[in-house]
């Protein structure tokens, strides 16, 4: 019953954020819709798709990785660091005037996602 209810959250939550998404997309000012917007951070950050790496390695793991290869808080832990360590190397690299291809991080992201923090089935 409650991943039912959760799942109809999720879902008014999801078409709430698209309904938004249209009417920015459609009221003639450019740039501001979700979509434009995530593309600009990613463009100036390796964070925001590391941190949607990590993310689809969380959830679309391969079935034969179902606990994390470290303990669950040690895991996490690695996670949070190495979003850190991103995020600076990310501003190193734009200061120094190196932009970083948002899918650089998005790759290991995913793996580190999958190995660390799995949905435990």
């Amino acid at each position: 019953m409650h991943t039912r209810v959760a799942i109809i959250i999720g879902l008014v939550w999801v078409a709430g954020l698209i309904g938004l998404d249209i009417c920015l997309a459609v009221d003639g000012r450019a740039g501001n819709t979700w979509s434009e917007i995530i593309r600009t951070w990613a463009r100036e950050t390796p964070v925001v798709p590391w941190i949607c790496g990590v993310l689809t390695g969380h959830f679309f793991h391969p079935d034969i990785w179902s606990t994390p290869i470290l303990g669950e808080a040690s895991s996490i832990a690695f996670l949070i660091w190495g979003t850190v360590v991103v995020g600076m190397l990310g501003l190193i690299c734009s200061r120094l005037g190196y932009p970083v291809a948002p899918w650089t991080p998005l790759v290991p992201a995913f793996v580190a996602g999958a190995l660390l923090w799995p949905v435990e089935a």
